[in-house]
């Protein structure tokens, strides 16, 4: 499981890796979320801060690349976490938007389309509650999964802008 949150009152990071993140440099991130799938019910208050991995090639997690040791985006952004449920997938298990932290590293130089991009999540030891999600050791199926929607550079969208029926 990926323990999110207050863990024994000892503060604790969990780290997301998605491998193959095919956005192109360059491109404008329109919206980025992670979906999590619960494993247990906890219906406390949660608040977390979610910050990126500034790398161009973020390293998989082991013992010997601790997470507190990353470079991070500056960007980061704060979740207020509705209460989960086991099997929960749905709205209550998905962050708030993180553009800013996917753009942050997309717009690194040289960031290779198809480079892995990784997540950390820190709790803070007086929150009094957690969630529990499926880690992609105990179910690839419903691990953890990364969506963004973007548009490529040099993409030009038409459309009725100013509502007149026309196509501008």
């Amino acid at each position: 499981d990926l323990e999110i949150g207050n863990e024994n009152g000892v503060q604790q990071w969990v780290g997301l890796r998605f491998q193959d993140v095919a956005i192109p440099s360059g491109s404008t991130i329109n919206s980025a979320t992670v979906r999590f799938t619960g494993t247990e019910t906890d219906v406390g208050n949660l608040v977390i801060p979610i910050r990126g991995e500034l790398s161009l090639d973020a390293e998989e997690f082991a013992d010997e690349t601790p997470l507190t040791g990353r470079d991070l985006t500056k960007s980061t952004v704060m979740w207020d976490i509705d209460p989960w449920f086991p099997g929960d997938s749905g709205p209550n298990t998905t962050t708030v938007d993180l553009s800013s932290i996917v753009q942050e590293i997309i717009d690194q130089d040289g960031w290779p389309t198809g480079g892995p991009m990784v997540f950390l999540v820190q709790n803070d030891p007086l929150d009094t509650s957690e969630r529990l999600a499926v880690s992609f050791d105990g179910n690839p199926a419903q691990a953890a999964e990364l969506v963004i929607d973007f548009t490529p550079p040099g993409m030009v969208l038409v459309g009725d802008v100013n509502l007149d029926g026309l196509v501008n």
